[in-house]
């Protein structure tokens, strides 16, 4: 039998999770951004990528270049995440 999930309590929980990452000072390495933009500029590079047309395309680049070499909370990644879905959200 398949219980209801409530999602309020998910937010929650995953709130709580974060903020003790965040508190035990868990960062991803420098690396995993540097390759996460690397995979990002190549994804555009391997489509019909024009800045000039694709402006959210080319902010959402901008954000992961600022973060380049640099690490990262759960909490920054998860807002970088939500920031970056909204900006694929704007090409469509």
């Amino acid at each position: 039998k398949m219980e209801t999930v409530d999602f309020d309590n998910l937010i929650s929980e995953q709130q709580l999770a974060y903020k003790i990452v965040d508190e035990l000072k868990i960062k991803a390495p420098a690396s995993y951004m540097d390759d996460l933009a690397v995979k990002a500029k190549n994804s555009v590079d391997n489509a019909d990528y024009d800045p000039e047309f694709n402006t959210a395309t080319k902010s959402a680049l901008r954000s992961l270049d600022k973060r380049v070499g640099s690490e990262q909370s759960v909490t920054s990644l998860d807002t970088l995440h939500k920031n970056l879905y909204a900006k694929y959200n704007e090409n469509i």
